[in-house]
Protein backbone atom coordinates (compact mmCIF):
# COMPACT_ATOMS: atom_id res chain seq x y z
CA UNK A 1 0.00 0.00 0.00
CA UNK A 2 1.08 3.94 -0.70
CA UNK A 3 0.35 6.50 1.54
CA UNK A 4 -0.93 9.58 0.09
CA UNK A 5 2.10 11.99 -0.37
CA UNK A 6 -0.27 15.14 0.51
CA UNK A 7 -1.71 14.42 3.67
CA UNK A 8 0.40 11.07 4.71
CA UNK A 9 -2.53 9.53 6.00
CA UNK A 10 -4.66 8.06 3.44
CA UNK A 11 -3.61 4.39 1.97
CA UNK A 12 -3.75 2.94 -1.70
CA UNK A 13 -2.75 0.01 -3.66
CA UNK A 14 0.07 0.41 -5.62
CA UNK A 15 -2.09 0.49 -8.75
CA UNK A 16 -2.21 3.73 -10.02
CA UNK A 17 -5.30 3.07 -11.87
CA UNK A 18 -6.86 2.47 -8.34
CA UNK A 19 -5.34 5.69 -6.83
CA UNK A 20 -6.76 8.00 -9.48
CA UNK A 21 -10.21 6.49 -8.66
CA UNK A 22 -10.13 6.66 -5.25
CA UNK A 23 -8.62 10.07 -5.18
CA UNK A 24 -12.00 12.50 -6.03
CA UNK A 25 -13.31 11.15 -2.83
CA UNK A 26 -10.04 11.92 -0.92
CA UNK A 27 -9.35 15.33 -1.82
CA UNK A 28 -11.55 16.96 -0.05
CA UNK A 29 -10.02 14.67 2.79
CA UNK A 30 -6.54 15.11 1.93
CA UNK A 31 -6.52 19.23 2.22
CA UNK A 32 -8.26 19.46 5.74
CA UNK A 33 -5.99 16.74 7.10
CA UNK A 34 -2.83 18.21 5.28
CA UNK A 35 -3.75 21.81 6.97
CA UNK A 36 -4.12 20.34 10.15
CA UNK A 37 -0.38 18.70 9.94
CA UNK A 38 0.55 22.03 8.64
CA UNK A 39 -0.85 24.08 11.21
CA UNK A 40 0.11 21.31 14.19
CA UNK A 41 3.65 21.11 13.13
CA UNK A 42 4.59 25.58 12.05
CA UNK A 43 4.94 26.25 15.93
CA UNK A 44 7.87 23.73 16.15
CA UNK A 45 9.28 24.81 12.94
CA UNK A 46 9.46 28.06 13.88
CA UNK A 47 10.97 27.06 17.33
CA UNK A 48 13.88 24.87 16.03
CA UNK A 49 14.45 27.58 13.16
CA UNK A 50 14.63 30.51 15.75
CA UNK A 51 16.57 28.30 18.33
CA UNK A 52 14.14 28.46 20.79
CA UNK A 53 15.08 25.47 23.64
CA UNK A 54 11.91 26.24 25.65
CA UNK A 55 9.22 25.75 23.08
CA UNK A 56 10.50 23.21 21.63
CA UNK A 57 10.70 21.08 24.69
CA UNK A 58 6.78 22.52 25.61
CA UNK A 59 5.69 21.21 22.03
CA UNK A 60 7.35 17.83 22.18
CA UNK A 61 6.03 16.91 25.53
CA UNK A 62 2.29 18.64 24.01
CA UNK A 63 2.88 15.42 21.68
CA UNK A 64 4.01 17.41 18.61
CA UNK A 65 5.51 15.06 16.05
CA UNK A 66 8.70 15.47 15.02
CA UNK A 67 8.11 13.91 11.66
CA UNK A 68 5.41 15.98 10.73
CA UNK A 69 7.52 18.50 8.59
CA UNK A 70 7.17 16.72 5.29
CA UNK A 71 3.99 18.30 4.96
CA UNK A 72 5.67 22.19 4.91
CA UNK A 73 6.62 23.50 1.48
CA UNK A 74 9.59 21.69 -0.03
CA UNK A 75 9.74 18.24 3.04
CA UNK A 76 11.70 20.76 5.32
CA UNK A 77 11.40 19.15 9.03
CA UNK A 78 12.42 20.93 12.16
CA UNK A 79 15.41 18.81 12.34
CA UNK A 80 16.51 20.25 8.84
CA UNK A 81 15.96 23.44 9.90
CA UNK A 82 17.95 23.16 13.46
CA UNK A 83 20.31 22.02 11.86
CA UNK A 84 20.75 24.33 8.89
CA UNK A 85 20.15 27.05 12.08
CA UNK A 86 23.22 25.98 13.58
CA UNK A 87 21.04 25.18 17.23
CA UNK A 88 22.75 22.51 18.37
CA UNK A 89 20.78 21.91 21.45
CA UNK A 90 17.56 22.20 19.40
CA UNK A 91 19.08 19.30 17.06
CA UNK A 92 19.87 17.07 20.32
CA UNK A 93 16.18 17.88 21.48
CA UNK A 94 14.71 16.54 18.32
CA UNK A 95 17.07 13.42 17.51
CA UNK A 96 16.20 12.17 21.40
CA UNK A 97 12.31 12.68 20.84
CA UNK A 98 12.39 10.52 17.82
CA UNK A 99 13.44 12.63 14.56
CA UNK A 100 14.58 10.79 11.79
CA UNK A 101 18.32 11.71 11.67
CA UNK A 102 18.27 10.98 7.24
CA UNK A 103 15.53 12.40 6.64
CA UNK A 104 15.28 14.67 3.50
CA UNK A 105 13.54 17.21 1.77
CA UNK A 106 12.40 17.25 -1.74
CA UNK A 107 15.77 17.87 -3.38
CA UNK A 108 17.62 14.79 -1.24
CA UNK A 109 18.83 17.74 1.12
CA UNK A 110 19.32 16.00 4.50
CA UNK A 111 19.92 18.00 8.18
CA UNK A 112 24.07 16.42 7.93
CA UNK A 113 23.89 18.14 4.38
CA UNK A 114 23.08 21.72 4.97
CA UNK A 115 24.55 21.52 8.53
CA UNK A 116 27.86 21.42 6.93
CA UNK A 117 27.10 23.99 4.10
CA UNK A 118 26.48 26.17 6.49
CA UNK A 119 29.76 25.48 8.49
CA UNK A 120 28.11 24.28 11.49
CA UNK A 121 30.77 21.75 13.31
CA UNK A 122 28.85 21.26 16.56
CA UNK A 123 25.83 20.45 14.42
CA UNK A 124 27.82 17.61 12.11
CA UNK A 125 29.08 16.36 15.37
CA UNK A 126 26.16 15.64 16.86
CA UNK A 127 24.39 13.99 13.80
CA UNK A 128 27.01 12.19 12.86
CA UNK A 129 27.31 10.39 16.68
CA UNK A 130 23.76 9.90 15.88
CA UNK A 131 24.51 7.63 12.69
CA UNK A 132 23.65 9.98 10.03
CA UNK A 133 25.21 8.74 6.80
CA UNK A 134 28.12 10.56 5.97
CA UNK A 135 28.13 10.27 2.11
CA UNK A 136 24.28 10.55 1.52
CA UNK A 137 24.22 12.66 -1.47
CA UNK A 138 21.83 15.42 -2.40
CA UNK A 139 19.42 15.35 -5.97
CA UNK A 140 19.71 18.74 -5.91
CA UNK A 141 20.05 20.36 -9.13
CA UNK A 142 21.02 16.52 -10.31
CA UNK A 143 24.87 17.19 -9.02
CA UNK A 144 24.75 14.22 -6.72
CA UNK A 145 26.82 16.39 -3.91
CA UNK A 146 27.56 14.60 -0.41
CA UNK A 147 28.03 16.83 2.45
CA UNK A 148 32.16 16.09 2.57
CA UNK A 149 32.07 18.43 -1.17
CA UNK A 150 30.00 20.62 -0.02
CA UNK A 151 32.23 21.78 2.69
CA UNK A 152 35.25 21.51 0.81
CA UNK A 153 33.79 24.10 -1.82
CA UNK A 154 32.49 26.30 1.33
CA UNK A 155 35.95 26.18 2.97
CA UNK A 156 34.59 24.71 6.35
CA UNK A 157 37.54 22.80 7.24
CA UNK A 158 36.32 22.04 10.92
CA UNK A 159 33.40 20.68 9.07
CA UNK A 160 35.87 18.51 7.14
CA UNK A 161 37.87 17.35 9.41
CA UNK A 162 34.59 15.55 10.92
CA UNK A 163 33.55 14.45 7.92
CA UNK A 164 36.65 13.08 7.50
CA UNK A 165 36.88 11.18 10.95
CA UNK A 166 33.82 9.64 10.14
CA UNK A 167 34.65 8.36 7.74
CA UNK A 168 33.59 10.22 4.82
CA UNK A 169 35.19 8.77 1.27
CA UNK A 170 38.10 11.90 0.50
CA UNK A 171 37.92 11.19 -3.65
CA UNK A 172 33.81 10.80 -3.46
CA UNK A 173 32.82 13.00 -6.56
CA UNK A 174 29.63 14.68 -7.99
CA UNK A 175 28.45 12.88 -10.88
CA UNK A 176 30.11 15.99 -12.81
CA UNK A 177 33.15 14.23 -11.69
CA UNK A 178 34.17 17.29 -9.40
CA UNK A 179 35.85 16.25 -6.54
CA UNK A 180 36.52 17.73 -2.52
CA UNK A 181 39.83 18.34 -3.43
CA UNK A 182 38.77 20.01 -6.83
CA UNK A 183 35.90 22.31 -5.31
CA UNK A 184 38.59 23.51 -2.49
CA UNK A 185 41.22 24.06 -5.13
CA UNK A 186 38.55 26.34 -7.47
CA UNK A 187 37.93 28.04 -4.06
CA UNK A 188 41.43 28.66 -3.08
CA UNK A 189 40.92 27.02 0.37
CA UNK A 190 44.38 26.63 1.28
CA UNK A 191 43.43 24.86 4.51
CA UNK A 192 41.00 22.42 3.49
CA UNK A 193 43.37 21.21 0.34
CA UNK A 194 45.86 20.24 3.11
CA UNK A 195 43.38 18.61 4.99
CA UNK A 196 42.20 16.55 2.15
CA UNK A 197 46.19 15.90 0.82
CA UNK A 198 46.71 14.40 4.20
CA UNK A 199 43.78 12.69 4.10
CA UNK A 200 44.99 10.83 0.68
CA UNK A 201 43.26 12.62 -1.55
CA UNK A 202 43.90 12.12 -5.40
CA UNK A 203 46.13 15.00 -5.82
CA UNK A 204 45.82 14.39 -9.89
CA UNK A 205 42.44 13.28 -10.37
CA UNK A 206 40.21 15.65 -12.75
CA UNK A 207 36.39 16.51 -13.11
CA UNK A 208 35.40 18.21 -16.39
CA UNK A 209 38.82 17.18 -18.07
CA UNK A 210 40.57 19.72 -15.56
CA UNK A 211 42.83 18.67 -12.57
CA UNK A 212 42.90 20.66 -9.12
CA UNK A 213 46.40 22.29 -10.18
CA UNK A 214 44.67 23.03 -13.41
CA UNK A 215 41.57 24.89 -11.61
CA UNK A 216 43.60 26.23 -9.24
CA UNK A 217 45.69 28.20 -11.93
CA UNK A 218 42.12 29.21 -13.89
CA UNK A 219 40.74 30.88 -10.71
CA UNK A 220 43.59 32.65 -9.72
CA UNK A 221 44.88 30.94 -6.85
CA UNK A 222 48.65 31.28 -5.84
CA UNK A 223 49.22 29.54 -2.40
CA UNK A 224 46.97 26.23 -3.75
CA UNK A 225 49.54 26.45 -6.51
CA UNK A 226 51.26 25.99 -4.14
CA UNK A 227 50.05 23.16 -1.76
CA UNK A 228 49.07 21.34 -4.89
CA UNK A 229 52.70 21.46 -6.59
CA UNK A 230 54.24 20.34 -3.04
CA UNK A 231 51.82 17.59 -3.07
CA UNK A 232 53.15 16.03 -5.83
CA UNK A 233 50.77 17.87 -8.49
CA UNK A 234 51.89 16.74 -12.17
CA UNK A 235 52.62 19.91 -14.35
CA UNK A 236 52.38 17.88 -17.41
CA UNK A 237 48.80 17.11 -17.51
CA UNK A 238 46.35 19.10 -20.31
CA UNK A 239 43.03 20.40 -20.05
CA UNK A 240 41.67 17.47 -22.03
CA UNK A 241 39.35 19.77 -24.51
CA UNK A 242 42.36 21.69 -25.85
CA UNK A 243 45.24 20.45 -24.64
CA UNK A 244 46.08 23.63 -22.32
CA UNK A 245 48.93 22.94 -19.96
CA UNK A 246 49.19 24.50 -16.49
CA UNK A 247 51.95 26.51 -17.67
CA UNK A 248 49.80 27.63 -20.73
CA UNK A 249 47.16 28.63 -18.55
CA UNK A 250 49.13 30.45 -16.38
CA UNK A 251 50.31 32.27 -19.31
CA UNK A 252 47.04 32.75 -20.58
CA UNK A 253 46.03 34.57 -17.21
CA UNK A 254 48.74 36.57 -16.62
CA UNK A 255 49.85 34.50 -13.24
CA UNK A 256 54.06 35.28 -13.08
CA UNK A 257 54.31 33.83 -10.27
CA UNK A 258 52.87 30.93 -11.05
CA UNK A 259 54.78 30.80 -14.21
CA UNK A 260 57.74 30.78 -12.46
CA UNK A 261 56.70 27.74 -10.31
CA UNK A 262 55.44 25.87 -13.14
CA UNK A 263 58.52 26.60 -15.25
CA UNK A 264 61.00 24.99 -12.48
CA UNK A 265 58.34 21.86 -11.77
CA UNK A 266 58.84 18.43 -13.04
CA UNK A 267 57.71 17.82 -16.82
CA UNK A 268 56.97 21.41 -17.62
CA UNK A 269 57.86 22.18 -20.96
CA UNK A 270 57.70 26.30 -21.90
CA UNK A 271 57.24 25.62 -25.61
CA UNK A 272 54.67 22.83 -25.27
CA UNK A 273 51.70 24.16 -27.67
CA UNK A 274 48.38 23.27 -27.36
CA UNK A 275 46.07 21.82 -29.55
CA UNK A 276 45.73 24.78 -32.49
CA UNK A 277 49.73 24.48 -32.27
CA UNK A 278 49.63 28.18 -30.00
CA UNK A 279 52.63 28.28 -27.26
CA UNK A 280 52.42 30.04 -24.19
CA UNK A 281 54.30 32.65 -25.47
CA UNK A 282 51.64 33.49 -28.09
CA UNK A 283 49.02 33.14 -25.92
CA UNK A 284 50.59 36.07 -23.97
CA UNK A 285 51.99 38.33 -26.11
CA UNK A 286 48.17 38.33 -27.29
CA UNK A 287 46.77 38.77 -23.62
CA UNK A 288 49.88 41.51 -23.43
CA UNK A 289 50.71 40.00 -20.36
CA UNK A 290 54.27 41.79 -20.49
CA UNK A 291 55.76 39.92 -17.38
CA UNK A 292 54.59 36.75 -18.11
CA UNK A 293 56.51 36.96 -22.10
CA UNK A 294 59.45 37.97 -20.25
CA UNK A 295 59.53 35.31 -17.92
CA UNK A 296 59.14 32.63 -21.12
CA UNK A 297 61.48 33.91 -23.32
CA UNK A 298 64.31 33.84 -20.43
CA UNK A 299 63.35 30.53 -19.78
CA UNK A 300 63.92 29.88 -23.26
CA UNK A 301 60.40 30.11 -25.12
CA UNK A 302 61.21 29.93 -29.08
CA UNK A 303 60.13 33.23 -29.97
CA UNK A 304 58.69 33.09 -33.76
CA UNK A 305 57.12 29.84 -33.16
CA UNK A 306 53.64 30.06 -35.20
CA UNK A 307 50.26 28.62 -34.49
CA UNK A 308 48.04 26.56 -37.01
CA UNK A 309 46.98 29.58 -39.15
CA UNK A 310 50.85 30.49 -39.17
CA UNK A 311 49.79 33.44 -36.32
CA UNK A 312 53.49 34.71 -34.38
CA UNK A 313 53.56 35.76 -31.15
CA UNK A 314 54.65 39.33 -32.47
CA UNK A 315 51.88 39.24 -35.00
CA UNK A 316 49.36 38.71 -32.20
CA UNK A 317 50.84 41.11 -29.40
CA UNK A 318 50.49 43.65 -33.04
CA UNK A 319 47.01 42.84 -33.51
CA UNK A 320 46.24 43.56 -30.26
CA UNK A 321 47.68 46.83 -29.87
CA UNK A 322 50.42 45.58 -27.20
CA UNK A 323 53.55 48.41 -27.52
CA UNK A 324 55.38 47.03 -24.94
CA UNK A 325 55.01 43.60 -25.64
CA UNK A 326 55.57 43.96 -29.30
CA UNK A 327 58.97 45.44 -28.39
CA UNK A 328 60.11 42.79 -26.18
CA UNK A 329 58.97 40.35 -29.15
CA UNK A 330 61.15 42.36 -31.59
CA UNK A 331 64.35 42.88 -29.25
CA UNK A 332 64.32 38.96 -28.23
CA UNK A 333 64.76 38.26 -31.98
CA UNK A 334 61.13 38.13 -33.90
CA UNK A 335 60.66 37.64 -37.31
CA UNK A 336 59.39 41.07 -38.08
CA UNK A 337 58.49 40.13 -42.04
CA UNK A 338 56.64 36.39 -40.72
CA UNK A 339 53.51 36.08 -41.98
CA UNK A 340 50.41 34.21 -41.08
CA UNK A 341 49.10 31.30 -43.92
CA UNK A 342 47.29 34.67 -45.91
CA UNK A 343 50.16 36.55 -46.21
CA UNK A 344 49.49 39.05 -43.54
CA UNK A 345 52.09 40.28 -41.74
CA UNK A 346 52.19 42.06 -38.16
CA UNK A 347 52.61 45.33 -40.02
CA UNK A 348 48.95 45.10 -41.77
CA UNK A 349 47.38 44.16 -38.84
CA UNK A 350 48.37 46.61 -36.67
CA UNK A 351 47.85 49.00 -39.92
CA UNK A 352 44.10 46.85 -40.36
CA UNK A 353 43.42 47.60 -36.52
CA UNK A 354 44.33 50.94 -36.37
CA UNK A 355 47.61 50.70 -33.44
CA UNK A 356 49.14 53.93 -34.79
CA UNK A 357 51.91 53.22 -31.40
CA UNK A 358 52.24 49.46 -32.76
CA UNK A 359 52.75 50.89 -36.16
CA UNK A 360 55.53 53.15 -35.59
CA UNK A 361 57.24 50.37 -33.62
CA UNK A 362 57.64 48.08 -36.63
CA UNK A 363 58.38 50.67 -39.40
CA UNK A 364 60.85 52.01 -37.00
CA UNK A 365 62.28 48.28 -36.93
CA UNK A 366 62.40 48.06 -40.32
CA UNK A 367 58.84 45.84 -41.16
CA UNK A 368 58.75 45.99 -44.81
CA UNK A 369 56.04 48.91 -45.59
CA UNK A 370 54.74 47.79 -49.03
CA UNK A 371 54.82 43.87 -48.82
CA UNK A 372 51.24 43.06 -50.06
CA UNK A 373 49.40 40.04 -48.54
CA UNK A 374 47.84 36.93 -51.03
CA UNK A 375 44.44 39.16 -51.90
CA UNK A 376 47.16 42.03 -52.84
CA UNK A 377 45.92 44.24 -49.52
CA UNK A 378 48.89 46.10 -47.83
CA UNK A 379 49.28 48.39 -44.77
CA UNK A 380 48.02 51.52 -46.66
CA UNK A 381 45.63 49.93 -48.42
CA UNK A 382 44.00 48.19 -44.69
CA UNK A 383 44.41 51.27 -42.91
CA UNK A 384 42.49 53.54 -45.53
CA UNK A 385 40.06 50.84 -45.76
CA UNK A 386 39.34 50.85 -42.32
CA UNK A 387 39.48 54.84 -41.79
CA UNK A 388 42.58 54.97 -39.82
CA UNK A 389 43.65 58.57 -41.03
CA UNK A 390 46.76 58.47 -38.13
CA UNK A 391 47.62 55.18 -39.76
CA UNK A 392 47.37 56.14 -42.83
CA UNK A 393 49.36 59.59 -42.56
CA UNK A 394 52.42 57.68 -40.71
CA UNK A 395 52.86 55.08 -43.42
CA UNK A 396 52.55 57.21 -46.63
CA UNK A 397 55.16 59.28 -44.40
CA UNK A 398 56.98 56.45 -44.09
CA UNK A 399 57.44 55.64 -48.17
CA UNK A 400 54.02 53.64 -48.65
CA UNK A 401 53.32 53.70 -52.30
CA UNK A 402 50.10 54.94 -53.20
CA UNK A 403 48.82 54.48 -56.83
CA UNK A 404 47.05 58.03 -56.37
CA UNK A 405 48.98 60.45 -54.43
CA UNK A 406 46.21 62.96 -52.00
CA UNK A 407 46.79 66.71 -53.38
CA UNK A 408 49.15 68.76 -51.04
Amino acid sequence: MRKCASCLTARYCSNDVCQRAHWPDHKHVCKSLGEARKAAVEPLMKAARDGDAAAVTRLLRAGTSVRAGKVLDAGITPLYAASQAGHTAIVVLLLEAGAKVDATQVEGVSALFTAAESGHAAVVAVLLEAGAEVDLSTKKDGTRCTPMLVAAERGHVAVLAALLAAGAQVDKSRNDGQTPLVAAAMNGHEDVLTALLEAGANVNRAAGGETPLLWAIDKGHLAAVKALLGAGARADIAIANGGYTPLFLAAQRGHVEMLKLLIDSPGSEVNRASDTRTTPLCISSQEGHQGVVKALLEAGALVSSACDDGATALFMASKRGHVAVVTTLLRAGADIHGARNDGVTALMMSALEGHLAVVKVLLRAGARINQAAYNGCTPLSLAAEEGHREVVAALLEAGAYCPIRPPR
